[in-house]
This record gives C-alpha cells, structure tokens and sequence, in this order.
C-alpha cells in the first residue's frame, strides 16, 4: 500500500514538471497586425531596408513643338533682278560656305540694267558738270535764279537714278566702274550669304526666274531653336532661363533647351501660345528644321522626403509601410505603419505624413499581402 502511494505520488510530481516545460517553450503569442518574413525569404526576394530619401520632385508642363531656325539662322534667296538660270553650282541638302556661289542667272534683262546703268551714269556726269557751271555762274549773277534751279532739280533727279541703279549692280554683284567704262557682264552670280545647308531648291536649269522670287532656303544647323506650342492656362507658369526636356521624332535621347522667349498671343487657328527655347549642348546629330519634338518645361522644383513606389503596400484604408520592428535569429518582424502620399515622380512616392525613424522595408515587398 505505501509503495502504491509513493508511486502516485511520484507520478503528480512528475506531470507537473512535465507541463511546466511544455509551457515554457510555448512562444509569446504575436500582435496579429505585425508581418513576419523569414530569412530565406528575405533573402530570395532580395529585400532591402532603407529610410526615406531627399529627392528632387518637379513640376513639368508637357507639351510638343517643333525645331525651327533662328531669325538670323535661315537665308531665303531671291534674285534682284530676273532672268534666265544659265548655271546651277548647288544642290539640296549640300553644305555651304558665306560667299559660295550657287547660281548665274542671265538674259536680256540683265543686259538691259546694265545698258541703263551706263546711260544714267554718263548723264550724271554731264549734267554734274553742268550743275558745277551753272552755279558758279548764279553765284557771279551771271544766270537767273530759275534757270539754275531748273539745272539744280534736273541734277538731282540724275543723280537718284545714277544712284539707285549702282546699288543694284553691287546687289547683282557687278563692278559698277567696269560698267560706267563700257564693259557688260552676261550673267551674274548668286552667292550664299551665310553658312549653312541648303534645305529646299525651287529653280532648275534654262528657267526663268520673276524679280525677287524665291529661288532657294538656306539653313544654319548651328542655329536652330525649339518653337513649343501650349495651352494659354500653362503659359504663367513659364519664365525665361527655365529648363526645358525634349525628344526628337527619330531619337530616344533626351535633349535640353532653355526658355528665352515667351508668346504674349493665342494662335487663331491651333488655339496655342508659341514659346521659344535655346538649344543647349548637347545637340541632336544632324537637326531637321520643323522637326517634331516632345517636350516638357520644367515649372518648378522642390525637394521633399519620398520612399521608392515599390516600398508602399495600398490597403483599403489608404497606403502603410513596413517599419522594422526587431530582427530575431531567422526572422524579421515589421510593424505596418500607415502614410500619407503626394506625387510620385521616377520611381518615387512623395510621403506628407506618417514617415518613421526605423528602418523600412523598401525593396521586395511585392509579394506581401496585408489583410
């Protein structure tokens, strides 16, 4: 009988050891909210863990435009005189030098302007030296006072068409003495006033060209400018000196231009205001006038505290991250924390509120799923 209590005895004492050890290796029961991530997986997701970064957010008004030469960058050609084109020393798309000639043009009214040049400047010689007799002669009182201002205007009238026919001999680019001395060109040159490339050709060989027709475009590549065209709403936010973004039509590069002009007028027919930008290095290889281009003005810009778009989990309520609350052996415990958002921008959330100091889960939270 004493051996079977001692044995019961025994047997209480030792379920009661038993049950205490199990419940000591029981773990604290976690708050339900919090997320757990393994080692393993942290490490196959290839999670990061990082703060809040300062960045750069800006303002950007989009819009399109198109490149298009300086005032001073594109030369369009014209002859100050009609006639035949007798010689062609150009061709589309050819680069050109300030000088070079690119065109004769002759014919009979070229041969006409010269012959009235010559004839004007003999009598404006003759009566030049008619004028200096007269009026040596009115300053003696020898002559009448109207006979020397009938000499006096008929002078004058000479000497305006002596005048204006030598400017057009040096427009056409002929020696005026040579002339006034007898000699006649056949043709004369037209020659490219500025450096550049020639964009369009409107004359072919044998054809006759009307005075100041347009005979061909010249543009200098080094001269080009962005013409962009937007909404009158976005125009005040625009200044002189803001930087500009744009892509061409046949190049993913991105390019930049600085605003030096802004249109103070809407265009009747795109219901646009024009804007115009200075190009800057580095420049589109090989630039096509009236190109299309995409682009965008940067307005403004500020910098605010903004965590990677991949470092927000969106809930029902709204937005949370995942804040490190301890790191265990095998595992890592994060806490969500809710935040306010603002613009994102390149990858970017802006975050207004909610930040925390603890470390952040920000990359490889993908696969997470709040409930």
């Amino acid at each position: 009988m004493k051996t079977t209590t001692s044995f019961l005895s025994l047997f209480c004492i030792g379920f009661i050891l038993l049950t205490a050890c199990v419940t000591q290796k029981e773990p604290d029961r976690e708050d339900p909210g919090r997320v757990v991530i393994t080692d393993q997986q942290f490490a196959n997701d290839r999670m990061q863990l990082g703060q809040a970064d300062t960045v750069l957010f800006e303002k950007i008004v989009k819009c399109n435009g198109e490149v298009v030469p300086l005032p001073e960058g594109m030369a369009v050609i014209s002859a100050p005189v009609g006639g035949i084109i007798q010689r062609i020393s150009c061709r589309s798309g050819q680069s050109v030098k300030k000088g070079q000639p690119l065109l004769e043009i002759g014919g009979n009214e070229v041969i006409d302007i010269q012959t009235q040049f010559a004839e004007a400047a003999a009598q404006y010689r003759r009566l030049q030296i008619e004028h200096q007799r007269l009026q040596s002669l009115y300053e003696e009182q020898v002559t009448s006072e109207k006979e020397f201002m009938l000499a006096d205007s008929e002078f004058k009238r000479s000497q305006v068409q002596y005048r204006g026919l030598k400017m057009k001999m040096e427009a056409m680019g002929l020696q005026a003495d040579k002339i006034e001395g007898g000699t006649l060109y056949e043709s004369y040159r037209i020659v490219s006033p500025v450096t550049g490339n020639i964009s369009s050709m409107g004359v072919h060989l044998g054809s006759y060209m009307e005075p100041q027709s347009e005979l061909l475009e010249i543009v200098d590549p080094g001269r080009l400018q962005l013409k962009l065209s937007l909404f009158a709403s976005t125009v005040a936010s625009l200044q002189r000196g803001q930087v500009v973004r744009y892509r061409t039509a046949h190049s993913d590069e991105v390019y930049g231009a600085v605003i030096h002009a802004i249109g103070v007028a809407v265009d009747a027919e795109t219901k646009a205001v024009s804007c115009y930008a200075s190009l800057t290095e580095p420049t589109p290889v090989n630039p096509v006038t009236n190109e299309f281009v995409q682009a965008e003005v940067i307005a403004a810009s500020e910098t605010v505290a903004a965590l990677p778009d991949e470092a927000l989990l969106q809930t029902e309520a709204g937005y949370v991250v995942l804040a490190l609350e301890k790191q265990e052996e095998g595992r890592y415990l994060f806490q969500p924390v809710e935040v306010s958002v603002g613009r994102r921008q390149g990858g970017f959330t802006e975050i207004l509120s909610g930040l925390t100091h603890r470390q952040i889960l920000t990359k490889g939270a993908y696969n997470i799923h709040l409930e």
